[in-house]
């Protein structure tokens, strides 16, 4: 008998040793998940997940569910000593802040901590096939699940109901596959494990690219092309300018029409429609829309009367104050995606501020030039009538 136990214990210790684990990553941020066979079975009991991160970031979640509404979210991030991690639960709602969830029953395992510049939580779930909002079938070919990080300086704190900020744009959902989590019956699979390839998650990849896609074709439009256009009116001279003008404006134009409609759906998608980057933008989309014919208006009544009229200074006023309104809403777009660190936010305000200031002192140059030109032109015309009558004298 005494050899029979020994030999059980030794199948058994081999069995708990070869847990499955799956690991899923995005970047630098990877998520493990082993589901025993007897949670797998019955469809209860523990679970095991594995958040880990380097410690730029300030925290990094992950979360059961196809979406942020209803989900349950896992945060975690830097202990107040910073060597070790807090593991926060968290339910969705809407497209809040994630409310702490204190029914949730976590265990932080060996193995969590900071080191070498990793943050790492090991954690056992003994609730996770259900919660207020939502349920998974750890039984079932595979399920939703949602990831999200903000980088930037650590949060550093052991309560588990911390204020985090909002996420920036790496966030997004795919499907796990179970087959490849599923196996074993260890107490932490994340000691020992039967490897499986890490898996780059690339489903929320259509998002982020329209973002960035937006992102880069409204700042084309208002830090390049129309501040250009806006710029060689006033300065240049030389045959056809009117049509460059016209030309560079009318692509900028479209390049906006396309950054417009990317904006509307992320905005829609994630529930920022009423943020002051997104009614801006509208507004800009709605007056801009009148842009092309105010110009047309203008140039047919400036060649007939010479002089400008309420057509021009419509084009003319509508044009400079929406390219100013564009260029400080950009900002605004990389405030509202948490991109206030340095990566995206400083190029673009030094791109903006050298092309606004220069478009600006066009405007001021331009406007002095008319000036001058219209004196000498009522000079030109007043010694001409006194020549004139002069001679009829």
């Amino acid at each position: 008998m005494g050899f029979l136990s020994a030999v059980f214990a030794v199948v058994g210790l081999i069995t708990t040793t070869y847990a499955q684990v799956s690991t899923q990553c995005q970047g630098d941020v990877c998520y493990s998940l082993s589901i025993p066979q007897t949670s797998s079975s019955s469809n209860g009991g523990d679970i095991y997940f594995r958040i880990a991160a380097p410690t730029g970031y300030q925290w990094v979640a992950l979360g059961q569910g196809s979406e942020m509404d209803g989900a349950q979210m896992f945060v975690m991030y830097q202990s107040a000593n910073g060597q070790n991690v807090t593991i926060s639960p968290r339910n969705g709602e809407d497209h809040n802040t994630p409310e702490y969830n204190g029914n949730n029953q976590l265990t932080l395992l060996e193995g969590s901590g900071v080191l070498d510049g990793k943050m790492v939580a090991n954690v056992r779930c003994r609730n996770c096939s259900s919660w207020r909002g939502g349920s998974m079938d750890f039984s079932s070919a595979s399920a939703n699940w949602i990831y999200a990080n903000k980088f930037g300086y650590p949060i550093q704190s052991d309560d588990v109901n911390a204020g985090i900020q909002q996420h920036g744009n790496a966030y997004g959902t795919w499907s796990w596959d179970f087959a490849t989590a599923r196996g074993g019956n260890s107490a932490n699979p994340f000691l020992s494990v039967n490897v499986i390839t890490p898996t780059i998650i690339n489903h929320s990849n259509s998002r982020n690219t329209v973002l960035v896609a937006h992102g880069a074709m409204a700042s084309l439009a208002f830090l390049v092309f129309f501040p250009i256009g806006g710029i060689l009116i006033r300065v240049a001279n030389f045959s056809g300018l009117v049509w460059v003008h016209a030309g560079m404006q009318m692509l900028a134009w479209l390049i906006y029409l396309v950054a417009f409609g990317m904006g509307v759906w992320l905005a829609t998608n994630t529930d920022d429609i009423k943020k002051a980057h997104p009614i801006i933008g509208i507004a800009l989309f709605l007056v801009l829309l009148v842009q092309p014919a105010l110009g047309w208006m203008h140039h047919k009544m400036f060649k007939k009367k010479r002089t400008r009229t309420a057509w021009s200074w419509s084009h003319i006023g509508i044009g400079r104050l929406a390219i100013l309104v564009g260029m400080v809403n950009g900002g605004l777009g990389l405030q509202l995606d948490g991109d206030t660190e340095k990566k995206h936010v400083v190029p673009y305000a030094i791109v903006a501020v050298v092309f606004g200031l220069a478009y600006i002192a066009a405007i001021v140059w331009g406007e002095l030039k008319r000036r001058r030109n219209k004196t000498d032109q009522q000079y030109k015309r007043q010694s001409d009538s006194n020549e004139m009558h002069n001679m009829g004298g």
